[in-house]
């Protein structure tokens, strides 16, 4: 798109009475030990709004990364259903937000209440995992002092921080969220891992009987593309459960009924 498309994107902010920043150096870490995490000394607000459970599960490492710095800021997770039920009951998160895109907060009345409140709670860092435009909205919306996400049309009006994606499929996703946390924060890189309360065991062990079981989840929200064939998927299930004696539970959404 270019500057003309920047400019424009610029104007419509400027109208909406909304500042806007251009964009700053990366930190220099060695000049100012740890500047970011006295900014972030008000909170910071991760958003992961993904539809996709595979990229939820993913997002969980930079909170696992988070939990391991000895002096870390309250963090906040904003996001849809999915991407709380993943990462909502992780021990760093101090509290969920519900943002629904298309549902409670569709259009743009809900939409800009939320970001209204959020701006008011004084978040010191927002860090966006989705690369969408939307997405880079709402940063920019909440006006964090350090907005950190993916670079893009327009991103520079909306991110204080840009982490510029290479060629699809060229760098693992989990990678990518790193190096979008390393933007802000130095945290050492860690492992995605879910945290599951006692009451979802409970509700697990109701529907799926006793362990040890492995769940595979063969759907996949845009199709065919990103879908393992089924057959793969049994030969899957068979092996775990012959090597190394693991149920297999079949998991999904309404949409991946046979």
């Amino acid at each position: 798109f270019g500057d003309e498309f920047d400019e424009a994107i610029a104007e419509v902010l400027q109208q909406r009475d909304i500042e806007v920043i251009l964009p700053v150096a990366r930190p220099a870490l060695a000049d100012h030990p740890m500047p970011l995490l006295g900014l972030a000394a008000r909170g910071l607000l991760e958003r992961a709004v993904l539809d996709d459970l595979g990229d939820a599960v993913l997002a969980t490492g930079l909170l696992a990364a988070l939990a391991r710095l000895r002096e870390r800021p309250p963090i906040d997770v904003s996001g849809n259903r999915t991407a709380l039920a993943v990462a909502g009951d992780h021990p760093v998160v101090r509290r969920t937000i519900l943002y629904e895109k298309r549902g409670a907060h569709r259009g743009p009345g809900p939409a800009l209440a939320l970001t209204a409140e959020l701006r008011r709670a004084g978040y010191g860092i927002h860090l966006t995992i989705p690369s969408t435009w939307s997405a880079a909205i709402f940063a920019r919306l909440v006006a964090a002092p350090v907005r950190a996400g993916f670079d893009g049309p327009g991103r520079r009006f909306c991110f204080t921080h840009r982490h510029r994606r290479g060629r699809r499929g060229s760098e693992h996703l989990l990678a990518e969220y790193r190096a979008l946390l390393a933007l802000v924060i130095p945290a050492l890189p860690a492992e995605p891992e879910v945290f599951v309360t006692a009451a979802a065991r409970a509700r697990a062990a109701a529907l799926t009987g006793p362990g040890p079981y492995v769940a595979l989840a063969p759907g996949a929200t845009f199709g065919p593309t990103k879908r393992w064939p089924a057959e793969r998927f049994a030969a899957a299930g068979r092996a775990l459960a012959a090597e190394r004696g693991l149920r297999p539970v079949i998991v999904g959404g309404p949409g991946d009924r046979a």
